[in-house]
């Protein structure tokens, strides 16, 4: 496999992963497909390589330069080409090592994004708390509507005291924030709701 192909291979990797952020009920198969775009440019990378060129090259071989931290010249410079990078400007290889395990460990890829889901979630409610949000500067929080109030002090001794037109009021005031989500920041945004709708949804019969 030629530069070109391999470059190739990654830049679909990343298509891919774009075209999951904005389906959730195709998340999985595009990051699954975008694991193994990526892996296939990983393992030309390896044996088109002035260090491995000629040498067997097995699966475990694979795995094993996959998990490691050694430095790889050959599969920076691939990442380069490719335009996958940090904010410095530099390979991105955790980028890439995150896309491969959708492809080499389907479970521990489920459960990294579920952490960071929750991760961003409790950071939200932390920057709640404290009256701000992530959005550049600080910014006084509004007083709590009457239906804010009910959510936070609600126990489940007076779980069945809530209205649905509280959930409903809830619900409104989310599609109304969203709007207003700054294009930086609609990633996570859309993580934190994801996860919420999951946990409603386990609510409903």
């Amino acid at each position: 496999m030629s530069g070109h192909d391999i470059v190739s291979h990654i830049r679909q990797a990343v298509a891919h992963e774009r075209a999951a952020a904005g389906h959730e009920d195709k998340y999985e198969n595009q990051m699954k497909a975008a694991g193994a775009s990526m892996y296939a440019a990983f393992v030309a990378a390896v044996r088109s390589s002035d260090e491995h060129k000629g040498r067997k090259i097995d699966d475990k071989a694979i795995l094993r330069l996959y998990k490691s931290t050694a430095p790889r010249p050959w599969w920076d410079a691939a990442l380069l080409a490719a335009r996958v990078t940090t904010t410095a400007g530099k390979a991105d290889r955790e980028h890439s090592k995150r896309l491969i395990q959708w492809h080499v460990d389907l479970d521990g890829a489920r459960q990294r994004r579920a952490q960071h889901a929750l991760r961003v979630v409790s950071g939200r409610k932390s920057l709640s708390k404290q009256g701000t949000t992530a959005t550049q500067g600080a910014r006084v929080r509004p007083e709590p509507t009457t239906a804010e109030v009910r959510t936070l002090t609600a126990t489940p001794d007076s779980a069945g005291e809530v209205r649905l037109e509280d959930l409903l009021g809830e619900v409104s005031r989310l599609q109304l924030a969203a709007k207003r989500v700054e294009p930086a920041h609609r990633a996570e945004a859309l993580e934190v709701l994801k996860v919420s709708a999951r946990q409603i949804e386990r609510y409903v019969p």
